[in-house]
């Protein structure tokens, strides 16, 4: 256990209080306050509403804006602030969420709490002492609305623990507890199926005076069936890159010329009905998508105040940053939207979703990107994962990456050394003790993804990854670290971990170098001994190869590729 004290006082004589009046998120941060913080310091930590607690507890954490005569005025529902005095801690925020949000980061800032994964919460240092000093430290979100869509932080328990405040695949709206989310009520994107009826990979006619009215009425329905809603989608429907489904009529194909972008004739529908909704619904904006062929900004229409614009660069080069000259037209299209509106969020792609076994390299990219967007004013994010498998089935290392990115939305600014020890924590205690090996694999596999003329997609065939030569030239590397982490790995769950990841460099190898080592007599044995153990892994962690397109097929014959059989 740790000795903590708090301006030289024993954090073992502290009791928690809060005010009942303040709701049931604040009872539950102080819970988890004293829960945790007891765990920390290896005591129980009683928890008192503010009319029981003891007279002759002197040494107090006050939890929640309405106890110990509370003067932080929050700026929104989920600011928060904590300071620190002799005898006292107090931690408030904003209602509903700000409070529980101050909570864990005080948790984590001053006491060394790491809320990772479902099943990696890990005390540092535990057998450290930490003295508290006077201190006082505010934060306001810098994004409004935050997910990462990843079955990782899918559970209502750790996205709150991670700030992330979207309901989407989560029960965070019921979940009064932990303070609800961000309401986004109706289908969540791709809505013109929902709204109007019209089936996906088809658009609408957004000249059509009719479909115009049967919107707004089915936008007004749906808001007054979720009073509590802050944002709803308005959102062309989905479509495959180069398919046309854009309505050609003469009425929309003028406006789309004049306007330089199929974008103009939608987005005069969308401010229209944010329009005739403002009056009914003043605090509620209409999001839509700028995606594949309405990407591009309109020369003149302009999105309403009340419009919000999710910009969603699907077929951007992943190997590298939003402003790299390999995404020079993403950049200049996201850069004119930037400039039209004060409202804009990001929808981005962090997997493929062709084949979700091999790594998706896009670890290099990833704070440098965030940091962009932030800069332009973006306010909220959407980072997509890949969706179809739960916690626990997936080899590309979404863990690291999913945490990674709810750092990053919390502190958008964080420098390269902040960034990459956080990447070490992750990497140390997911891992284990060769985390730091797996760390050298990501920084080789993001390097040879970054090749002259190379490109990396969200739906990326495996073949076309890497360069099949330079991914071989580093296998004696690259199987010495995922060697030495297996090796180093201590706990089961550690050992887990390990084995599950490996499985995405292995298919990779199996892919590239299996008929090269089978060739080998020396080598034979050995590669048909890890391709029958790879597929054996791939059932056992129930991974599914192609993501949402298909179930592991049946492979029996280890001296032919399983890599290629269950990618062909």
């Amino acid at each position: 256990m740790k000795k903590i004290s708090v301006c030289g006082t024993d954090l073992r004589k502290f009791v928690t209080v809060y005010s009942e009046n303040d709701g049931e998120s604040v009872e539950f941060a102080a819970r988890e306050f004293a829960r945790y913080a007891g765990e920390a310091c290896g005591a129980d930590i009683p928890c008192y509403t503010a009319k029981d607690v003891p007279s002759d507890a002197s040494c107090r954490v006050y939890i929640g804006p309405g106890v110990n005569g509370g003067v932080y005025a929050a700026k929104g529902e989920e600011d928060y602030m904590y300071s620190i005095y002799s005898g006292c801690v107090r931690i408030t925020g904003g209602v509903p969420r700000g409070t529980l949000y101050g909570v864990y980061a005080f948790l984590e800032d001053k006491l060394g709490w790491r809320f990772f994964t479902p099943d990696c919460e890990v005390l540092l240092n535990k057998n450290g002492e930490i003295d508290l000093a006077p201190e006082r430290e505010s934060w306001t979100p810098p994004f409004e609305w935050r997910d990462v869509c990843s079955p990782v932080y899918w559970g209502d328990d750790i996205a709150a623990k991670r700030r992330i405040n979207s309901g989407y695949s989560r029960r965070l709206r019921e979940d009064t507890k932990r303070g609800g989310c961000f309401e986004y009520p109706g289908r969540f994107v791709h809505t013109m199926e929902s709204l109007l009826g019209i089936p996906q990979h088809q658009q609408p006619c957004f000249s059509d005076p009719a479909n115009l009215k049967k919107c707004i009425e089915a936008v007004r329905e749906l808001l007054r069936a979720n009073p509590d809603a802050r944002v709803i989608s308005v959102s062309q429907n989905d479509s495959e890159e180069g398919e046309v489904t854009y309505c050609t009529c003469k009425k929309c194909a003028k406006i789309d010329q004049k306007e330089g972008s199929h974008a103009g004739s939608m987005l005069r529908f969308i401010n229209a009905v944010a329009d005739a909704i403002k009056d009914e619904f003043p605090k509620v904006k209409i999001m839509t998508l700028a995606y594949l062929h309405s990407l591009p900004c309109p020369q003149i229409t302009r999105p309403a105040d009340n419009v919000i614009i999710e910009f969603s660069p699907m077929t951007m080069n992943f190997a590298y940053t939003a402003d790299d000259p390999h995404n020079e037209e993403f950049a200049r299209e996201f850069k004119k939207w930037a400039e039209v509106t004060k409202n804009i969020y990001v929808w981005d792609y962090v997997a493929n979703f062709s084949f979700s076994v091999p790594i998706f390299p896009n670890f290099g990219i990833l704070r440098d990107n965030v940091r962009f967007y932030y800069e332009h004013n973006v306010r909220g994010f959407f980072f997509e994962g890949d969706t179809h498998f739960n916690y626990g089935e997936a080899t590309d290392l979404v863990e690291l990456r999913s945490y990674l990115l709810s750092k990053l939305m919390c502190e958008p600014q964080m420098t390269a050394m902040e960034f990459e020890r956080c990447r070490d924590e992750f990497l140390e205690n997911y891992y284990g003790d060769g985390g730091v090996f797996i760390g050298r694999y990501v920084d080789a596999v993001t390097e040879l993804a970054r090749v002259p003329d190379h490109f990396v997609g969200c739906f990326q065939n495996p073949m076309t990854l890497f360069d099949p030569g330079m991914f071989v030239s580093r296998l004696p590397d690259m199987e010495q670290w995922w060697n030495l982490a297996q090796h180093s790995a201590e706990t089961e769950e550690q050992k887990e971990h390990v084995a599950r990841s490996r499985l995405s460099y292995t298919f990779q190898k199996l892919l590239f170098a299996f008929d090269l080592l089978y060739n080998l007599e020396q080598t034979r044995n050995d590669i048909v001994t890890e391709n029958r153990l790879f597929y054996e892994g791939l059932k056992k962690y129930g991974i599914r190869p192609r993501g949402m397109q298909s179930e592991l097929p049946e492979v029996t014959d280890f001296n032919k590729n399983a890599a290629a059989g269950i990618y062909w």
